[in-house]
């Protein structure tokens, strides 16, 4: 399941192909589309028609415009995951692939703050720190072996907030940065394959927390 996924994600992946690359990070990363591109609505076009991007509905005004988004699916985010960190090689063909496509205005940077940088930094770290300190089997296995009892999903694993913060920022993290608050965190766990955009602030009304979630330019762009 997961091997198909992969392919549904991005079906020419083994050859370079630019919109496959950008298919790879864009379930999980939120890429913002620039629809003033030039290639853009080629762009969404092949994402729903090949790359398991979904059409949600088309503009009002003229029927021309779609409203499209990826499905919120940590499978999904654990399938492009692997593609990402198939090799190095890889990784570094897809990121340069991104910037290519930021310089060239088809992908927005995501805002004043960073937000794309941001975004790439804490999720790209967290697969990184799974790799390296989460010592499991991960599947899909190479040549179609059989899953061994061990075999994870590891994508989708919860990881410890100390490891992943001192992962990022350095083992001397607690020490110069927030002296005292380790302990606190000792048994704190945190999990996140994936980011979505929303319209909206979650917000505390009559004692119920809630979250709405809204169709906006957001999904127009791509995101």
């Amino acid at each position: 399941m997961l091997l198909l996924a992969q392919m549904k994600i991005s079906p020419g992946f083994s050859e370079l192909d630019a919109y496959d690359d950008l298919a790879v990070l864009a379930q999980r990363f939120g890429l913002d589309v620039s629809l003033d591109h030039k290639d853009a609505i080629t762009f969404i076009e092949e994402a729903i028609a090949k790359r398991s991007r979904i059409c949600l509905k088309p503009s009002d005004r003229n029927r021309m415009w779609i409203f499209t988004s990826y499905p919120s699916e940590p499978f999904l985010s654990c399938a492009a995951a692997q593609m990402l960190h198939e090799s190095p090689e890889d990784r570094r063909r897809i990121l340069k692939t991104l910037m290519a496509n930021v310089e060239s205005g088809l992908i927005r940077e995501a805002g004043k703050r960073g937000g794309l940088a941001n975004r790439l930094l804490w999720l790209i770290a967290k697969d990184l720190f799974v790799r390296e300190t989460l010592k499991v089997p991960f599947l899909p296995l190479p040549n179609w072996q059989e899953p061994s009892p061990e075999s994870e999903l590891a994508d989708c694993k919860r990881i410890p907030v100390v490891g992943y913060l001192e992962f990022v920022f350095g083992e001397s993290f607690w020490s110069t940065v927030a002296p005292g608050v380790e302990p606190l965190f000792a048994k704190a766990y945190i999990n996140f394959s994936h980011w979505i955009t929303m319209k909206s602030l979650i917000w505390k009304r009559d004692g119920i927390r809630r979250v709405q979630l809204t169709l906006s330019t957001a999904e127009i762009n791509g995101r």
